[in-house]
């Protein structure tokens, strides 16, 4: 059976069972006794995604443009900010920076960097309230580069380079996945 690692502890299950989980930091925002988080870095998995988008080049394109799609539709003034190809650990990724506001009024920042990985797709978040946003941008850049994959994780065989590929590494300045 294959082995699946935790942070703890590593266990065993059948081939078929998918790791859906959600890996989830929390930076608590000094002096605040409730622990509410300044910012938070959240690192997701999405199989639906590669079963029903068509694979190919512009795939990271269609997945960010559905993602989009449903933000906009359940956040209140939801605006994407910006969009750019980059990498994560010297894989090819796909950077969306977005922003909204919360019901309270405050406005919130979110840096979303997509990776498709076989059979998936890993989302890194970084997400904190607009006025600090700023100041976690040279976090990002560090966790961005210092992600190292684990051998046999379902990735495919092409690596690029270490470091962002400015403009993309497609035509048109898209990433190819």
């Amino acid at each position: 059976m294959p082995r699946h690692h935790l942070s703890e502890a590593e266990l065993s299950l059948p081939h078929g069972w998918q790791d859906q989980s959600v890996t989830s930091y929390v930076l608590p925002r000094p002096g605040d006794p409730r622990g509410v988080g300044e910012a938070t870095l959240v690192v997701t998995r999405d199989y639906e995604a590669v079963r029903e988008l068509p694979a190919g080049e512009g795939f990271l394109d269609r997945y960010a443009d559905r993602q989009l799609v449903e933000s906009a539709r359940r956040l209140t003034k939801f605006e994407c900010v910006g969009r750019s190809a980059a990498a994560v650990g010297g894989r090819r990724a796909l950077v969306v920076d977005t922003a909204w506001t919360l019901p309270d009024g405050q406005r919130v920042r979110q840096r979303q960097a997509f990776v498709r990985l076989g059979d998936r797709v890993l989302v890194f978040t970084l997400t904190a309230r607009a006025d600090d946003f700023d100041k976690y941008a040279g976090l990002w850049a560090e966790v961005a580069a210092g992600v190292q994959w684990r051998p046999g994780a379902g990735l495919p065989s092409i690596v690029m380079p270490p470091g962002p590929t400015p403009g993309g590494d497609a035509p048109g300045g898209r990433p190819s996945a």
